[in-house]
């Protein structure tokens, strides 16, 4: 649960500067350094979400349920798959299908946070009302590679994206992140609770113990978005606007 009374670190609450608090806030569990995925790796991963009927519809800022993030030179990660409600609809957006400019800038505690320029394409796989109030699977099908990487994504069974050549970009490791991230925020969105239950890594689909491997392998992403009911794009110029 989030309650914007809580405010946050301050990475994300004054991230935009002091005199702008408010910007982010988050409750994630994140993997360990040492168990982060690593270029020429193959991984599986699943985690089920469920979003309460009481959340009234996410608009004016971005809720994040799970992210993949690439960690570019030490200082920080950067999203390249994540899953959103805003706007009034669940989505998907992903920039692995992009070029990267990547750099880093000073952040609001002295340090450096890295940011890179890249385009962000989002597939609206459907309204919030219709991914609320029930349990919510994805699984993903990853392996991460300067050239022969791939990105295969289903939801609810579905295959929604995938994706095949340059899956490392600029990082070295790969991080998966789970938990409600409400960001771009313009002021109080009321409480926030998410829930999640079978969330699990693994070597392949098997390892992960969710009953429907097999209608995965049968029903395999194509390239680019599928099963979305909407697409929309636009750039992320994070690291030209911080030079």
């Amino acid at each position: 649960m989030l309650n914007y009374a809580w405010k946050g670190g301050n990475l994300d609450w004054i991230r935009d500067g002091a005199d702008k608090p408010g910007s982010a806030q988050r409750f994630q569990y994140r993997e360990k350094p040492g168990a982060r995925m690593k270029a020429g790796g193959e991984y599986w991963y699943t985690a089920t979400f469920m979003l309460p009927s009481s959340v009234r519809s996410v608009s004016g800022y971005t809720l994040s349920t799970m992210d993949f993030k690439h960690h570019v030179n030490g200082h920080g990660s950067v999203p390249s798959v994540s899953f959103n409600f805003e706007h009034g609809y669940f989505s998907i957006v992903e920039s692995i299908d992009s070029r990267w400019k990547c750099g880093s800038f000073r952040n609001v505690d002295g340090g450096q946070t890295a940011a890179c320029d890249r385009t962000e394409n989002v597939g609206r796989i459907g309204r919030q009302r219709d991914y609320s109030n029930r349990w919510v699977q994805m699984v993903a099908h990853l392996r991460w590679s300067g050239d022969k990487g791939f990105v295969k994504i289903w939801v609810d069974g579905k295959p929604i994206f995938g994706f095949s050549g340059n899956t490392m970009q600029w990082g070295r490791q790969v991080e998966f992140k789970f938990g409600p991230y409400r960001h771009h925020m313009t002021g109080n969105p009321g409480n926030t609770t998410l829930y999640f239950s079978a969330v699990a890594k693994a070597k392949d689909c098997q390892g992960l113990g969710i009953g429907n491997c097999a209608v995965l392998a049968s029903n395999p992403p194509k390239g680019g978005f599928q099963n979305v009911i909407g697409r929309d794009r636009w750039v992320a110029n994070d690291f030209s606007s911080h030079k």
